[in-house]
């Protein structure tokens, strides 16, 4: 953590903050933006600075490396999900330097909001639609406008997402068979890297959060 430039920042400006209060907002706004992007705007940050009285320049900078100090131990805090809160946050954030007092504020409350922080993070992941409802059916062509008797089949598949959006595909036997093969083999790749020693190694993450960060 202590290598992110802006957290280094952050502990050399330390010195600017003379009360406990001023870290307790700063700490406040911080977990405020993380749990609740969308309704934190620029006049709440304007009104932070303004209790604090820190300069601009001073301001943007702390708040930047505490933000940037929460969203690395949110990383780390998946990798660890069994150990003990106050023992993790003094852990991760003791390299820092930090005044002790100053990291027991922060490790109370990120205990306090640490289940809609970790929720939260999963919300701004940006996902593709997944898949609600396959159906399949195949059809007979028995003519063309060349041919009177062909009676070629085919498979009509019909993909409905969860953004309600519905696909429609039309193969032939040939290409849907191709396409099965591709699919079969992309899942047993899927399969052997799941499984490969190497990949498995020191990897814990916790159930729904592997595509967070």
């Amino acid at each position: 953590m202590e290598r992110i430039p802006e957290i280094r920042k952050l502990t050399n400006l330390l010195g600017h903050i003379t009360q406990q209060a001023q870290w307790i907002k700063l700490i406040q706004a911080v977990m405020n933006q993380h749990r609740n992007v969308k309704n934190f705007n620029a006049d709440m940050l304007h009104s932070v600075r303004s209790e604090t009285g820190l300069s601009e320049e001073v301001f943007n900078s702390i708040y930047t490396g505490l933000y940037c100090m929460l969203a690395q131990l949110i990383r780390d805090h998946c990798r660890k999900p069994d150990e003990n809160l106050e023992q993790f946050v003094m852990e991760d954030l003791s390299p820092l330097g930090l005044p002790e007092k100053y990291v027991q504020i922060f490790g109370s409350a990120f205990k306090t909001y640490v289940k809609s922080l970790h929720q939260s993070a999963r919300d701004r992941v940006p996902r593709h639609p997944s898949l609600k409802l396959f159906r399949w059916r195949t059809e007979v062509a028995i003519s063309t406008s060349s041919l009177n008797r062909l009676l070629r089949p085919s498979i009509l598949i019909e993909f409905t997402l969860s953004d309600k959006r519905k696909q429609l595909l039309q193969m032939d036997l040939k290409m849907f068979h191709t396409l099965r093969f591709g699919v079969a083999c992309m899942l047993k790749e899927m399969n052997d890297i799941e499984h490969d020693p190497q990949i498995q190694r020191d990897v814990k993450i916790l159930p729904g959060v592997t595509a967070m960060y």
